[in-house]
């Protein structure tokens, strides 16, 4: 459904290594939708700490410890339930290395 709210998940991805790792974009694009404290939000879940985005800006993750790490994206609208959609909920992984 191309008029439905969509989120697609772009950063961070693949592999960081040596200073690369100090600070990743988390980066996602919107597409029928916006984002506000009081409408829809991002919910992010990253190494299974939640935090609530508001507002379509550059975020990054910072100072995050070597290894895995898990980024959560979630489309969720002003009551917190999750919008329906083949990219509004999406897990990826990416390796910090030394």
């Amino acid at each position: 459904d191309f008029t439905a709210p969509h989120m697609f998940y772009s950063r961070p991805k693949g592999t960081y290594k040596g200073d690369d790792t100090k600070k990743l974009l988390l980066d996602f694009y919107l597409l029928n939708t916006t984002i506000s404290a009081d409408g829809n939000k991002v919910k992010a879940t990253i190494n299974g700490q939640e935090f609530m985005i508001e507002e379509w800006a550059p975020f990054y993750i910072e100072n995050a410890p070597l290894g895995e790490l898990t980024v959560m994206l979630e489309l969720i609208d002003k009551d917190g339930n999750a919008i329906p959609g083949p990219f509004n909920k999406v897990t990826r992984s990416v390796t910090l290395a030394e």
